[in-house]
């Protein structure tokens, strides 16, 4: 069942809730890149209601229109996203009903925004916490600042995952991880998330020292574009950086051809041999 099922159940009964924060689209470079930006400043970029209509409704269109190359799914004000905002409809979504049509909702939207045929990513600052941590796990990467920290803290609320983040940790970092980071609600931070493969790069044009994973990590990704890791520190005296803009500078980077793109996102997604075959056959004649 696609988003827009869950979506008209969704939005029927949160109709009487206040629209708080929104949601925006945006196209950096062209039409190949966008970028799906949380804003809520007050509340941490917490996703109300509204704002969770708001994504399903970008997803939505993305999936049924023509995709971008890349997705950058970023958040306002140093915040990646703090999960759901529940006080501004406690009365509607801490009900059985109202929790069944969030979740129902929220599995279809980061489920489609896993199964698009674009490279995301998502751009992590500050926090990803409760529901941001779910979201996160839907993208294809994620690239945190080197101050930014995940927590899945569902447990200590007594609660399960609720946006598919659960089953999508479990493909990430292998069950046992999982269950250990959901049972004990840790904090992670950036360079402990890159060494358990939960993220993928680290923006550390802070910090002078390098070490560990993520930093060979880092360095051999540059090297395979043909660049040094100097050039990763060209942000290095800004006062004024987030994870999304160094997500599009790795971007910039890369240079592939949008169709080839496209056809390597479906091919690590195949299913059978006829269907990574299909996609080789684009490209070999």
């Amino acid at each position: 069942m696609g988003i827009g099922h869950h979506l008209e159940t969704f939005r029927k009964l949160t109709a009487s809730i206040p629209v708080k924060g929104k949601v925006n689209l945006s196209w950096e470079v062209g039409s190949t890149i966008a970028k799906i930006e949380l804003n809520s400043p007050s509340t941490r970029n917490a996703l109300t209601p509204s704002m969770m209509i708001d994504l399903a409704e970008i997803v939505d269109s993305l999936t049924y229109t023509s995709p971008p190359t890349y997705l950058v799914l970023a958040g306002a004000n140093g915040t990646f996203c703090s999960g759901a905002d529940i006080g501004v409809a406690k009365d509607t979504l801490m009900t059985t009903a109202g929790g069944s049509a969030m979740a129902g909702l929220m599995n279809s939207v980061t489920d489609a925004i896993s199964s698009l045929r674009t490279v995301s990513f998502s751009a992590i600052d500050g926090a990803a916490y409760g529901g941001g941590a779910e979201l996160c796990t839907a993208t294809d990467f994620r690239c945190m600042r080197h101050d930014a920290k995940i927590r899945f803290v569902q447990c200590k609320m007594g609660v399960t995952t609720g946006w598919g983040g659960g089953r999508r940790l479990a493909e990430i970092v292998g069950k046992k991880e999982a269950l250990r980071l959901l049972l004990l609600s840790e904090k992670v931070d950036a360079d402990s998330a890159v060494r358990l493969g939960l993220a993928d790069f680290m923006d550390d044009r802070k910090k002078k020292k390098k070490e560990g994973r993520a930093a060979e990590f880092r360095e051999a990704f540059f090297a395979s574009l043909g660049r040094s890791v100097a050039d990763a520190d060209m942000y290095e005296n800004s006062s004024d950086f987030s994870s999304g803009d160094y997500a599009l500078d790795l971007i910039e980077r890369l240079k592939t051809p949008d169709d080839l793109v496209h056809s390597l996102k479906s091919v690590v997604g195949a299913k059978s041999a006829e269907e990574e075959i299909r996609e080789f056959e684009k490209h070999w004649a």
